[in-house]
C-alpha cells in the first residue's frame, strides 16, 4: 500500500466510521418510534423491506437469494454485478447471501470514499482531500452507502475509472475493465464513456494516447450491453432495464419533463414541492462550482449524472442520485475551508440523518 493510499484511507475511515454510527442512529430511533418494530420501507416483501432491507436494498437481496426469474416482476431493472457478488461471497458464507451484500457494500464504501480523497488530492489539493471524503460519506441521500445498494460500488468504480483515465500512462489500460464492471453496476455506468472522449478532445496532449482512450470509453458501453444482450435473449428487449423505468410509479419515462416533476407532480414518497426547488437549486450550484474548479471531462460527467437525477417524472430518490455525484462534493470541499469545512460537514451530516429517518419511516423514498 502506497504512502497516499495509505493516508486516503486513514482520512476516510473516521467519516465512514461517522456515516455508519449516524445510520443506525436513525434506524434505533425509527425502531423506538415505532415501538421496537421497523415499518415496511419498499415494495419487496422477500427480505423483509424494512431497516437495513429498506427500499432497493429487499430488491437486491432478492436478486442475489433468487435471481431475475425468482424476484418479483420489475427486478431487471437492476443491473447484476452487485447482487452476483453477493451470491458468490455468500455461498462461501454458507449461502448468507443478505449479510454478504451489507459486507460489500461497506467495504466497497470504504474504498468508494479512499478513491475520491485521492482523486481530489491529484485533482484539486491535499488540504481539500479530506473535506471532500467526508462530505461524500455524509451527504444527504448517502446512508444508502451503509446498506445493501449499489451505489458504494458504482461509486468505487466511478472513482477508479477517474483515476485511471486522468492518470494516463499504461495504467489507462486498466480502465477499461473498470469501465465495464461499471457498465454492469448502475443503469447510468455508461455514461463514464464520455470522460475519455471528452479528455482526447479537449486536452491535445492526451491524442498520442487514443488507443487507450478508445478502450476506456469502450468499456462502460460494453458493460452495459452485455446486460442489454442479456435482457434481450430472455425478455426479447434489449433495453428493457430502462423500459422497467418508465412507469409512472418510477422514473416515469427515460427522460421526463423537469419542470413538471418539479413543480406539478405529486410529493407522494418524495420531496415535497419547496423541498424539491431547494435540492434542484443546490444540485445546479454545485453542477456550476465542478465547471469552474475540476477538469472539463469530470465536469461533464458530473453534469450528466445531474440531468439523469433531474429528469425523472417524479424526481424520486433525488438524494440519493445527487450524493452518488461525487465530483459535486469534490468541487464544494474546493469552496469551504477551516470552519466553513467543519459547518458544511455537520449540516451535511444533519440532512443525512433526516433523509435517512424519512427513508426507514416509509416517508420518501431513498
Amino acid at each position: 500500500m502506497t504512502a497516499d493510499v495509505r493516508r486516503a484511507v486513514l482520512v476516510v475511515i473516521p467519516a465512514w466510521i461517522t456515516a455508519r454510527v449516524v445510520a443506525l442512529s436513525c434506524l434505533g430511533v425509527t425502531a423506538l418510534a415505532h415501538g421496537g418494530h421497523l415499518p415496511q420501507a419498499g415494495s419487496v416483501h422477500v427480505a423483509g423491506s424494512s431497516g437495513w432491507w429498506s427500499w432497493d436494498a429487499a430488491w437486491y437481496r432478492s436478486l442475489a437469494e433468487h435471481g431475475y426469474a425468482g424476484s418479483p416482476p420489475g427486478g431487471v431493472r437492476f443491473f447484476p454485478l452487485f447482487p452476483l457478488l453477493g451470491r458468490w461471497l455468500g455461498f462461501l458464507l454458507g449461502g448468507h447471501d443478505g449479510l454478504a451484500l451489507i459486507l460489500l457494500a461497506n467495504v466497497f464504501a470504504l474504498a468508494f470514499g479512499a478513491a475520491v480523497v485521492l482523486l481530489t488530492q491529484r485533482e484539486l489539493n491535499r488540504s481539500t482531500s479530506a473535506a471532500a471524503g467526508w462530505l461524500t460519506m455524509l451527504a444527504p441521500g448517502a446512508v444508502v452507502l451503509a446498506m445493501a445498494f449499489a451505489e458504494p460500488l458504482s461509486g468505487l468504480l466511478g472513482a477508479l475509472f477517474l483515476l485511471l483515465v486522468r492518470g494516463g500512462g499504461r495504467a489507462m489500460w486498466w480502465a477499461a475493465p473498470v469501465g465495464m464492471l461499471a457498465g454492469l453496476t448502475r443503469p447510468t455506468g455508461f455514461l463514464l464513456a464520455a470522460v475519455p472522449v471528452i479528455e482526447f478532445l479537449v486536452v491535445a496532449a492526451r491524442r498520442k494516447s487514443w488507443p487507450s482512450l478508445l478502450a476506456a470509453a469502450t468499456g462502460p458501453l460494453v458493460g452495459t450491453a452485455i446486460f442489454c444482450a442479456w435482457t434481450a435473449h430472455v425478455y426479447g428487449d434489449a433495453l428493457a432495464p430502462y423500459h422497467a423505468q418508465t412507469r409512472t410509479t418510477l422514473r416515469g419515462g427515460i427522460v421526463a419533463n423537469p419542470i413538471h416533476a418539479l413543480f406539478v407532480e405529486s410529493s407522494h414518497k418524495g420531496l415535497p414541492v419547496p423541498l424539491r426547488v431547494v435540492v434542484v437549486v443546490a444540485t445546479i450550484a454545485l453542477v456550476v462550482l465542478a465547471w469552474r474548479v475540476l477538469p472539463t471531462s469530470i465536469a461533464v460527467w458530473a453534469t450528466l449524472l445531474a440531468l439523469a437525477a433531474l429528469t425523472s417524472a417524479r424526481l424520486t430518490s433525488l438524494p440519493r442520485y445527487v450524493s452518488g455525484d461525487f465530483p459535486l462534493f469534490m468541487a464544494l470541499a474546493a469552496y469551504v475551508h477551516g470552519r466553513r469545512a467543519v459547518l458544511t460537514v455537520a449540516a451535511s451530516t444533519v440532512l443525512f440523518a433526516l433523509v435517512a429517518i424519512a427513508g426507514f419511516e416509509n416517508w420518501m423514498i431513498l
